[in-house]
């Protein structure tokens, strides 16, 4: 593993970077008026009490999110994942042509690494991830994935994944795996992002989605920004169905946001989140600096308006970053025979 890295900390002194006077002003306000033992950081936050705090009578999050699975972790194969490595690196090295930058930005001990969603439910930038980060910090070293319940559901695909390291998309999830000092990687956007228009494909679309704040105050890590360009090519979505989900009530009962439909191989035409085969592309991924708040303590994550000025700074270094890459090229969608 890499040595230690400097992390990009917001201090109560000088200028919050990405962060506008008034949530500034906020952020300096609720620390300051915080007895001094409040402040103190604490690993031994209570999560459950705190995200039962009630708004407007409910629960902030919805019902099972607060519970730590009992079997959290355990499905992780080391032994699997080093039988397939090869096999993935073949998929995301040769049919896809892959290029990872800024591991060496990750920091060593716990941290919340968060990235921008692409390709849909094949999200190959996903894998090449992965490969990448396996072969840089080794296969024991343990890191973990927040992944969507459905995928889970899908007969052995479910199974590989979780032997992976995939676990379910829960807080409470991550903040106890981040408490036993492990990497866990989220992709807010969900599928906002993997989903988002063809004519998007430069944007980081997270919507109003704020949880993986909430988590890395609550568990006291830095953030990791990681960005992504090129593996949207793999498909074109020519609309995300958000309208149409919202009218038809879908994410009350499935947790679906969108409903996309997209020009895909070997469907020609598809709707709804399905699988298809991504044409091949040239993915480009950037690890950026962490991020870190040391000076707001684990109860800021109950503050909405501190969340706030968080989530604006993680979504103006993605987005800085993300533009760049854009800029500089070098990603997309390649011949079938070739380059």
């Amino acid at each position: 593993m890499a040595g230690p890295v400097g992390v990009q900390s917001v201090q109560v002194t000088g200028t919050v970077p990405g962060v506008g006077p008034s949530l500034e002003h906020d952020m300096r306000r609720a620390i300051a008026t915080r007895p001094t033992a409040e402040r103190r950081i604490s690993r031994s936050y209570d999560f459950t009490s705190a995200t039962s705090r009630l708004v407007g009578g409910k629960s902030r999050y919805a019902p099972g999110m607060e519970t730590v699975d009992p079997d959290l972790g355990s499905r992780r194969d080391p032994a699997f994942i080093r039988a397939n490595l090869d096999k993935l690196g073949f998929l995301v090295e040769h049919y896809h042509q892959t290029t990872v930058e800024g591991l060496d930005h990750v920091p060593e001990g716990p941290a919340l690494a968060v990235g921008n969603h692409n390709g849909g439910i094949m999200s190959p930038d996903m894998f090449a991830l992965m490969v990448a980060w396996w072969r840089h910090f080794g296969i024991d070293a343990p890191a973990y994935g927040l992944m969507h319940d459905l995928p889970f559901r899908i007969p052995v695909i479910g199974d590989a994944l979780a032997r992976c390291g995939a676990v379910h998309a829960r807080p409470a999830n991550a903040v106890s795996l981040l408490g036993r000092g492990h990497k866990v990687l989220v992709y807010p956007g969900g599928d906002l992002d993997a989903f988002r228009p063809a004519s998007k494909r430069n944007e980081i679309v997270f919507g109003e989605r704020r949880g993986f704040i909430r988590v890395a105050l609550r568990a006291r890590v830095p953030i990791v920004p990681i960005v992504s360009a090129g593996a949207h090519d793999g498909f074109h979505v020519l609309s995300d169905g958000r309208e149409m989900v919202r009218r038809l009530g879908f994410k009350q009962h499935s947790r679906i946001e969108a409903f996309p439909v997209a020009l895909c191989l070997p469907w020609g035409l598809s709707f709804g989140p399905a699988p298809y085969l991504p044409w091949p592309v040239r993915i480009r991924i950037r690890v950026l600096p962490p991020l870190a708040w040391p000076d707001l303590p684990p109860e800021a994550a109950d503050d909405d308006a501190l969340v706030a000025a968080c989530r604006n700074e993680v979504l103006a270094a993605m987005q800085a970053a993300l533009t760049a890459l854009a800029a500089e090229g070098g990603h997309g969608r390649r011949t079938l025979f070739g380059d």
